[in-house]
């Protein structure tokens, strides 16, 4: 075989629960089956603007055997990386300098409803997976249209993506539908565009629920993206829509790594530092009240993404005697899989 390195870029530090490690060695044995030697095969942890990947995170991510016989390196999105060319729409693409170096790419990972790109996965393990800092920016500070949560047909937020990745070299995606306990339910390989279509059918159908609607209480959680308290709050997408007004909505995060860390927020967060903190709206609505249930952060951390009207409990025992005090007797909705779920309609 003429190949010499194969860059598989994986995604990011904050999903870590994503079960990778159950197909990642059925792609090296593919490539091995091609005539690919060991010594050709390279894991580059997709981080964007995450924290880097640790031993730790490699080995939850693709398991210890991955880990022991092969090298996995981090991506930096401020070091390293080279420009490969420019998109029709004019964004200058910088990735991994190792990423382009491989004479075959190949990016694997899950497939979660995303609030931008439509649905995680696919061109988004390249951008902001293992692009650099500046392509990363122009990206998303230009202004796009038809991008949403689990909108993909039209989005243009996407379609840029994938335009970036195709000028990055991408050969091959792998992608994962989950069920609730993260297990691979569907696995599609092939097309940055094609296979990841195909994906997303499949997790529509997975993930969507028909929750009973005007209900009094609704249950969140962030999971699987309540690593990170920041991160977590994508589980409050349209759950709490099925509560009436005047009813309670209480988040759960699990919130393992604290508020988190993003690179973009925190260019952000310096720039408005000298400012008057500015009440956030609340994810719930405005009609509902908010119980914010997280054991790893502060009131301070809380109070920059959730209004001052919200209450926050470090205890889930307070948070539950605020819910009865609340609610002596209630119909409820329950969504322990929150960052994952699609609302029928919604």
């Amino acid at each position: 075989s003429t190949w010499r390195t194969i860059g598989a870029a994986m995604p990011s530090a904050m999903t870590p629960t994503q079960k990778t490690h159950a197909y990642v060695p059925l792609i090296i044995e593919e490539l091995k089956a091609a005539g690919v030697r060991d010594s050709g095969i390279k894991i580059i942890g997709g981080v964007g603007c995450h924290r880097p990947m640790l031993n730790v995170d490699f080995r939850r991510k693709v398991g210890d055997w991955v880990v022991d016989n092969y090298e996995c390196v981090t991506h930096n999105p401020y070091d390293h990386t080279v420009y490969v060319g420019t998109t029709a729409r004019g964004i200058k693409v910088e990735v991994n300098d190792e990423f382009a170096e491989a004479d075959v790419k190949i990016v694997a990972g899950g497939l979660i409803p995303h609030g931008q790109a439509g649905f995680g996965g696919g061109a988004k393990l390249v951008l902001p997976g293992v692009s650099s800092i500046d392509t990363i920016t122009a990206h998303h500070s230009a202004k796009w249209q038809g991008q949403g949560r689990c909108l993909v047909d039209g989005n243009e937020f996407r379609d840029e993506l994938e335009q970036i990745a195709r000028v990055a070299g991408l050969d091959i995606i792998v992608n994962c539908v989950m069920n609730a306990s993260l297990g691979v339910i569907g696995l599609f390989a092939g097309d940055v565009v094609a296979a990841h279509r195909a994906a997303v059918k499949c997790a529509e159908e997975a993930y969507t629920v028909r929750p009973p609607t005007g209900v009094d209480v609704a249950v969140v959680t962030g999971f699987p993206q309540d690593s990170e308290f920041g991160q977590s709050l994508k589980g409050m997408h349209k759950c709490p829509s099925t509560v009436r007004s005047g009813g309670t909505v209480l988040f759960l995060s699990a919130g393992t790594e604290g508020p988190g860390f993003h690179y973009l927020s925190e260019r952000a967060r310096k720039r408005s530092r000298h400012e008057a903190l500015k009440s956030p709206p609340s994810p719930a609505g405005d009609d509902r009240h908010l119980i914010v249930y997280c054991p790893t952060v502060g009131p301070n951390e809380v109070r920059r993404r959730v209004p001052s009207t919200a209450s926050f409990h470090k205890r889930l025992d307070d948070a539950l005697a605020e819910l009865t005090e609340r609610h002596p007797s209630a119909t409820a909705n329950v969504f322990p899989q929150g960052a994952m779920t699609i609302i029928a309609g919604g």
